[in-house]
């Protein structure tokens, strides 16, 4: 919504949306909040009958997303997050939560590329289970999940969540390997099935990989991975950073630049944040 000097322009605005270079609009920050304009000098750009603005932007665009991107961050600073049931951890905008053995990051780039360098594994859970409860596995300390919940990987298939972008090893129940990629099965296109290897299998399950996927595994000995998890999911993937495309504005990557540098995983202990953080717990108290 816009409003001027107390009158509502419009409730929806055609530039509701921040500008970005991919002019896509899976980005972590899409949407402009209710703005609320004070403009006794008539500065604000409005069309003659003002009932929206003339212009594709504001002329205080890169000031908005600034304060969007600190409220942002201080809002991520001071989440809760539950682990025994991550369904609870809902945060604002386009982000989604990571979830590692003592913190979490969210699916901005910033944050991927400063783990990619310290040789962190993503490993995509799925499950058809409405939440789950993360303190029940145990996790390498350096490993990032990505959960999917509400996910059934049925006879109508997605084809991402079998044959992920960015190229993944994937662990599957052979039942469902053998549904979609026997040779009588015509439910993937060819060239997916004559793209992946078959690394390890027993009686239950299957591990295969796209090829070139050549990042070392913790999913190849199936007799040595987590059963608790394993019961509660539909697939175990290691993926790599180039299934997340989530764009993130330069203006918001400075902000984090800043305030988070180079701790790039947030601790789950909200005092240790402080402490990690001081600088952001100071200036972004307003938004907190």
């Amino acid at each position: 919504m816009l409003a001027c000097n107390g009158i509502i322009i419009n409730r929806s605005y055609d530039n509701d949306r921040f500008k970005y270079e991919n002019k896509k609009y899976n980005n972590l920050i899409n949407y402009k909040p209710t703005v609320i304009v004070n403009d006794k000098d008539g500065i604000l750009p409005l069309k003659l009958d003002r009932s929206e603005l003339d212009s594709n932007e504001f002329p205080f665009e890169e000031e908005l997303l600034t304060e969007v991107s600190k409220h942002y961050l201080a809002k991520i600073l001071t989440l809760n997050v539950d682990l025994e049931n991550i369904d609870n951890n809902k945060i604002l905008h386009n982000g989604k939560i990571l979830y590692g053995d003592n913190g979490f990051i969210i699916d901005s780039e910033y944050f991927l590329d400063g783990l990619e360098n310290l040789e962190f594994n993503f490993l995509k859970i799925i499950t058809d289970k409405s939440s789950l409860n993360l303190n029940t596995l145990s996790l390498d300390k350096k490993s990032i999940l990505f959960v999917s919940l509400k996910e059934t990987i049925n006879l109508i298939v997605e084809r991402n969540s079998l044959y992920p972008e960015g190229r993944a090893r994937i662990l599957l129940s052979k039942k469902k390997f053998n549904i979609h990629f026997s040779k009588d099965s015509k439910r993937l296109p060819l060239y997916i099935k004559n793209n992946i290897e078959i690394e390890n299998e027993n009686d239950e399950y299957v591990i295969y990989k796209t090829k070139n996927f050549e990042k070392p595994s913790f999913l190849l000995d199936i007799k040595e991975l987590n059963t608790t998890l394993l019961q509660q999911t539909q697939s175990l993937q290691e993926i790599s950073i180039r299934y997340f495309h989530k764009k993130t504005h330069k203006i918001t990557i400075d902000i984090f630049r800043k305030y988070i540098k180079d701790n790039y995983v947030i601790p789950y202990d909200i005092n240790l944040r402080k402490k990690l953080y001081p600088e952001a717990f100071r200036e972004l108290k307003e938004f907190m």
